[in-house]
This record gives structure tokens, C-alpha cells and sequence, in this order.
């Protein structure tokens, strides 16, 4: 009887941490969904991927309006 009460303990606390995990993993691809950026980022473009063109003028507010926690940010100069 205290194996069975002891196994069932131990499969709630696993169902407690698989959730746990899953609420807590990335986005991903829900985040640009939320600013409004469509589809992969280029031609060739790895699934996930985005490119959006930012000026001195959206920037800021555009990063600002990201729910992610960091952004990685490439600047070519033409």
C-alpha cells in the first residue's frame, strides 16, 4: 500500500515539473506573430528566423514592444 501511495506521489510531481517546463520554454515564433512579422526572415532563412527593417524612427519603440527578454540586433551599413 505505501508503494502504491509513494508511486503515485512520485507521477504527480512528475507531471507537476513536466508542466512547469513547458510553460516556461521559449516562444519562439509567437513573439514576431506579436509585433507583427509574417513568415521567416529572408530567402533561405532558418525556421524561426525574422528580419525586420528598423530606422533611427521605429527602433527603439519597435524593441520596446518585444515581449522577448533580449534581442540579437545586426547592423549593416550601406
Amino acid at each position: 500500500m505505501a508503494a502504491t501511495a509513494a508511486a503515485g506521489a512520485v507521477a504527480r510531481l512528475i507531471l507537476v515539473l513536466l508542466a512547469a517546463f513547458l510553460g516556461a520554454a521559449p516562444r519562439g515564433a509567437d513573439a514576431l506573430r506579436s509585433l507583427g512579422v509574417e513568415g521567416a526572415g529572408g530567402a533561405g532563412g532558418a525556421h524561426g528566423d525574422a528580419a525586420v527593417d528598423l530606422d533611427a524612427g521605429n527602433f527603439t519603440a519597435f524593441l520596446q514592444a518585444s515581449p522577448e527578454s533580449f534581442a540579437v540586433v545586426e547592423f549593416f551599413a550601406h
